[in-house]
Order: C-alpha cells, then sequence, then structure tokens
C-alpha cells in the first residue's frame, strides 16, 4: 500500500529578522501556502523543422499564502507589519525554508523573497491577510536542524 505524503510532511519556515541576522520560525496557522514553480520556458524553431521546441531556461517559484492573523503568531505580526507600513525593497525581503522531513536528513531548501501583500480583511469574522512570496536569485540548498519543539530551525547550506 502506498505511503501518500501528508502535508504536515513539508514545513515552511520564516526568517524573521534580528539585529545578527534572523530566526527561522515555523509558519504555523496559514490556511494556505501553495508553491508555484513557474516554469520560465523558452522556445526555438530550426530551420529544418515545422515544429517548434520548448524546453525550460528557469524558474520563477513563489508562495501564495492566507492566515487569520493572529496578533501572538510572530510570523503573521512581521507580514501585517509589511502590509500596514507599505514597506518596499529590501525591508519586504525575507528568507523561507522548507524542509521536507519526510526524507532521512531534514533536506531543505532556502529561498530569498519579496513579501507581496494582495487582500487583507475580507472576511466577515476574522481579520485575514493574503498575498504570495515572491523569490528571487538562486535557491539554496542544505539541511534544516529543528528545535526540539519543532517552532524554529537553523539552515545549514550544502558544501558546493
Amino acid at each position: 500500500m502506498l505511503n501518500p505524503l501528508t502535508r504536515s510532511g513539508r514545513l515552511a519556515f520564516y526568517g524573521i529578522p534580528l539585529s545578527d541576522g534572523c530566526l527561522f520560525t515555523l509558519m504555523s496557522d496559514f490556511s494556505q501556502l501553495s508553491f508555484k514553480k513557474n516554469p520560465i520556458l523558452s522556445k526555438r524553431r530550426a530551420f529544418d523543422s515545422k515544429n517548434e521546441e520548448t524546453f525550460i531556461s528557469g524558474y520563477s517559484p513563489s508562495f501564495s499564502y492566507s492566515f487569520d492573523f493572529s496578533p501572538s503568531n510572530p510570523v503573521h505580526c512581521d507580514i501585517a507589519n509589511i502590509t500596514d507600513n507599505e514597506l518596499v525593497g529590501q525591508d519586504a525581503l525575507r528568507s523561507i525554508i522548507i524542509v521536507d522531513t519526510y526524507r532521512s536528513q531534514n533536506n531543505a531548501r532556502k529561498y530569498l523573497c519579496s513579501v507581496i501583500p494582495d487582500v487583507e480583511g475580507h472576511d466577515p469574522d476574522l481579520y485575514v491577510f493574503s498575498g504570495c512570496f515572491s523569490c528571487g536569485g538562486d535557491t539554496v540548498s542544505g539541511d534544516a536542524v529543528i528545535s526540539q519543539d519543532g517552532s524554529n530551525a537553523v539552515f545549514v547550506p550544502s558544501a558546493v
């Protein structure tokens, strides 16, 4: 019988800025966190061919997010601060690591993302924030060391 991967087998940790780096904190209590690869396609056609070839020349990954705001959640508070104060440029950049806990070593990938707010307050009962994290630069592969309580992680890049 197959053992399908559950959503909880792939965790996301958000880099909350500190004066000496960042603290990767579990992205808990998100109602949506969908990853899109957004492949960049290139096309070409040789002179001796009727058909066009399409191939992937790169990726432009992004994450869609949505959460019911909780003032006790530090990740929610950081995203709300970016949204409320309409931060731009470097002030709206955050690192996110995705950890595959179903593998033998907490295999991880680190992305540098722009926090791009979209909609807030659209639910009549709860205050909801939504938007996307648009990733730029190169993805960094490595491993994650997750704290015993699961709330934080340290990213260790792979040796090149």
